[in-house]
């Protein structure tokens, strides 16, 4: 970073590890392999984490990883394969005039500011997620080549966001077993595509007694089965009885240890009829106009306004949308939570669900760009709100 910064050489851009370089990708699973074989497999583990607070970059933080050789020639795969039907629609995208694909670089965060041209940027955040969410896949594939049952895991959960790859339609479908940060929303985003998957919020810190309670319940109706015990106090004695804190910690639990948590937990849900848009795009777009902090606060809201109501919701992705999901799972109303960027097959999607009699619900700015987030002279969704 110091060095990108003093400099802006791309070379300090440069990813170590390249998470797609096959050399590199070789070397981690028979180091794996070699530890499962000698350490693991003889234990008949219950579940294998593969990472704790993991991230593509560090956390959130904004960093323009990767332009290393080997992923810059993976991202023009993913253009022309997934995105752009040929190099003449990216460079009216990009607002660019490339010759060849072999030539096609994105803008960084700094360059994309200065032009004001963000196209490239956001596709290229966009891929980072892929990269991410399929090195995920590729390590438990891994693990479960040598361990069929293998219940695979992760730890330390991250919001999503512009940058650490955090893109949930992507990552919940590599999961068997969630221990699970809850700020932001995260658990009704799990609850939208954990397909049952076991989660377990970490809870304790030092919270409150009410706090803690509030957390649990809300956690259970969100579907967890379970907490992770994180305590910043001692809740265990010398001789292993309870101290103070832990007493309480056992009241709060001993309910749902009784019983009723597993009733909630194994009841199937009334069809919800309200979809949330989740747009990682849109997530670029705040963190472009600097307000990724307010999003999180916004999609907040609208989960509490909604639970208040007794309303029934979900998430759903924008390639969901793309796909009918709208139609196809027979929602009654949309709410797209500062939903700057929508892309043209969305736009059409909720064209068609309004004139179909459903609902479309905005705040701010919805619609302001397309889904490459370049700012459009017209909001796209502007007849709709």
């Amino acid at each position: 970073r110091e060095g990108y910064n003093e400099t802006h050489d791309k070379k300090f851009l440069k990813r170590n590890p390249v998470l797609e370089d096959p050399v590199y990708r070789a070397a981690f699973k028979e180091a794996m392999r070699a530890h499962m074989q000698s350490n693991l497999l003889a234990w008949h583990p219950i579940g294998y984490d593969i990472g704790d607070e993991s991230s593509y970059t560090y956390f959130r933080n904004a960093f323009d990883f990767d332009f290393s050789d080997i992923s810059l020639a993976e991202f023009r795969k993913w253009l022309q394969a997934d995105v752009y039907a040929d190099l003449a629609a990216l460079n009216r995208e990009w607002e660019t005039d490339f010759a060849n694909w072999a030539d096609v670089l994105p803008l960084t965060a700094d360059e994309a500011r200065e032009s004001g041209k963000w196209s490239s940027w956001s596709d290229h955040r966009t891929y980072n997620e892929v990269a991410f969410a399929d090195f995920v896949g590729f390590i438990g594939k891994s693990i479960k080549e040598l361990d069929a049952g293998a219940e695979i895991a992760i730890s330390g959960t991250q919001l999503p966001g512009a940058y650490g790859g955090w893109d949930y339609t992507r990552l919940m479908e590599h999961f068997d077993s969630i221990s699970a940060y809850t700020s932001g929303g995260l658990p009704d985003i799990y609850r939208s595509y954990s397909k049952r998957t076991p989660l377990m919020a970490w809870w304790g810190y030092s919270s409150s007694e009410n706090d803690l309670s509030a957390m649990l319940w809300r956690c259970i109706f969100s579907g967890h089965f379970g907490v992770a015990v994180y305590n910043e106090d001692v809740i265990l004695n010398p001789d292993l009885t309870l101290t103070e804190r832990g007493r309480w910690m056992k009241k709060i639990l001993d309910p749902v240890l009784a019983g009723a948590g597993a009733l909630v937990w194994q009841a199937e849900g009334l069809r919800p009829l309200v979809a949330v848009h989740y747009s990682q795009r849109s997530h670029h777009a705040a963190w472009i106009a600097g307000s990724d902090g307010v999003m999180k606060q916004n999609r907040e809201g609208w989960i509490a306004l909604l639970n208040e109501l007794g309303v029934g919701f979900v998430f759903v992705g924008s390639r969901e949308i793309e796909a009918g999901a709208l139609e196809s799972r027979g929602f009654k109303a949309f709410i797209l939570p500062w939903s700057q960027a929508v892309s043209d097959r969305e736009s059409a999607a909720l064209h068609a669900f309004a004139k179909g009699g459903g609902y479309v619900v905005a705040d701010q700015d919805a619609g302001i760009m397309n889904g490459h987030c370049r700012t459009l002279e017209t909001n796209r969704l502007g007849d709709l709100l």
